[in-house]
């Protein structure tokens, strides 16, 4: 086995179905024990990263994090009916550059909302 990927609606949700209250941070630390060089976690919701999720991604250097991040423009973020998403993702990115750096992060940019206005994609 070559690598391990997580996927789901919402990765950072893990084991709330299953316990009452998330779990990735355990599950990331017992899939650390495994011999894989690869872990690639998809769909990890920007709130969903406390600082025990990104404590148990440090501590393995086979795990990759795809943290999907779709606008930060305000006026984007008011239509889609989220203005608390720009806080959000600045936060986030701020922790993951001045907390001890993360193995692996590719943030993918995400461009769909119809009422998005050209001018917001020059200042996301």
């Amino acid at each position: 086995m070559q690598e391990i990927i997580l996927i789901s609606q919402i990765t950072t949700n893990y084991g709330v179905d299953l316990y009452g209250k998330p779990q990735l941070d355990q599950l990331l630390r017992e899939l650390g024990k495994v011999e894989i060089p690869w872990i690639r976690m998809h769909y990890a919701y920007p709130t969903g990263l406390t600082s025990r999720v990104i404590s148990a991604i440090q501590e393995n250097p086979n795990i990759h994090l795809d943290l999907p991040l779709q606008h930060s423009h305000p006026e984007v973020l008011r239509a889609m009916k989220r203005p608390w998403q720009g806080r959000v993702n600045d936060t986030i990115i701020e922790r993951i550059k001045t907390e001890p750096p993360m193995p692996s992060y590719v943030p993918p940019l995400w461009w769909d909302f119809p009422a998005k206005l050209n001018n917001s994609f020059n200042t996301c």
